[in-house]
């Protein structure tokens, strides 16, 4: 039996032996916190980004020009309210000698939006002219003819006179007058309603010409032609 102090010893060596083999292998590891760490450790630079370009000046907006910008509303410059017929139109309701055509309002004309056909019969365009006037206007028949609707169309009271191949158009008018009714030339036929679309006062009368599914300038009702020279002999 080996004596307890041989075996201590014996004990003794191997742990001893197993210390040395372990402080060879680097134990135990250094202790170090992660303050010291951070502060040991290499600091990476950030990359630099790179800087954009400066955007260029907004260019101003180019200024409208003065066809661009809405007319103000200007006076009609007409040989007389009442013109010699420069379009004569057909239809026995008329007489052989056709009418005199006189401005469906009184005194002088002041036009708040001229005739701009439309290049196709759908396509954009100003059917007629904008007669500048104040609410309540009495509103007159251009011509003779007889009256062939008078009414609401989309919340708008219209007044529509045919001049036997001519059509004349009143908008927006509280009519005075019947479908089927005979009117003269001046009589008036309604009062003018102010809220017309595009008007640049309180009212506007729009007043349309058309001679079959042809959109006309009414104010070609009104200029006198030109007397025409005949040569002699």
């Amino acid at each position: 039996m080996t004596p307890p102090s041989r075996h201590r010893a014996f004990l003794f060596f191997l742990l001893m032996t197993a210390l040395l083999a372990l402080v060879a292998a680097g134990w135990p590891h250094p202790m170090v916190s992660y303050g010291t760490r951070a502060a040991t450790s290499p600091i990476r630079p950030t990359p630099a980004q790179p800087t954009p370009p400066p955007s260029a000046p907004a260019q101003p907006a180019p200024a409208q020009s003065p066809a661009a910008q809405s007319a103000p509303a200007r006076p009609v410059p007409l040989a007389g309210t009442v013109g010699v017929n420069p379009l004569s139109p057909t239809g026995a309701a008329l007489g052989s000698a056709g009418p005199a055509w006189r401005a469906p309002l009184d005194g002088p004309l002041t036009l708040g939006r001229g005739f701009s056909p439309p290049s196709s019969p759908y396509g954009p365009g100003h059917r007629g002219i904008d007669l500048v006037a104040a609410p309540g206007a009495q509103v007159r028949a251009a011509g003779r003819g007889i009256v062939s609707f008078a009414g609401m169309i989309a919340g708008r009271g219209v007044t529509t006179i045919s001049h036997g191949s001519l059509r004349t158009t009143y908008e927006p008018v509280d009519p005075a007058v019947t479908t089927g009714q005979t009117v003269a030339a001046g009589e008036t036929i309604g009062r003018l309603v102010a809220g017309h679309p595009g008007c640049p006062a309180d009212a506007c009368l729009h007043w349309g010409l058309r001679e079959g599914a042809r959109y006309l300038d009414p104010l070609d009702l009104l200029r006198r032609r030109p007397p025409r020279l005949l040569p002699i002999g």
